[in-house]
């Protein structure tokens, strides 16, 4: 569940009740306090270094050796439900493709 690599950097969230982690693997864990993994976020392409929580705790900062800086909405990745994200990208190329079996054109309703 952890890292792959080193961990560069490690924040409390404003409320003391979340862990950010920075590490050189590229990726981000948010962990409860009592250690629990509650989201990897990926979205560097090399090490993170730096993270910051904003002061409301709504928001989340990264930067990495990609020379990137990431703002990461907590709360809307916290509640993403993953199958209607995915489906809200491919519905309307199942809908419009005309290669698509019919069968498969209803998945995303």
């Amino acid at each position: 569940k952890g890292h792959q690599s080193f961990i560069d950097k490690v924040m409390f969230s404003p409320d003391s009740q979340t862990i950010a982690s920075a590490s050189w693997d590229g990726t981000i864990k948010l962990w409860s306090r009592e250690g629990k993994l509650i989201k990897t976020l990926a979205g560097h392409n090399g090490a993170v270094r730096v993270v910051a929580f904003s002061p409301d705790g709504k928001w989340l900062a990264s930067g990495g050796d990609d020379t990137n800086i990431i703002i990461w909405n907590l709360a809307k990745i916290l509640s993403l439900d993953k199958l209607t994200y995915a489906c809200q990208l491919v519905k309307d190329y199942l809908e419009n493709n005309s290669q698509i079996e019919e069968k498969d054109r209803n998945l995303c309703r």
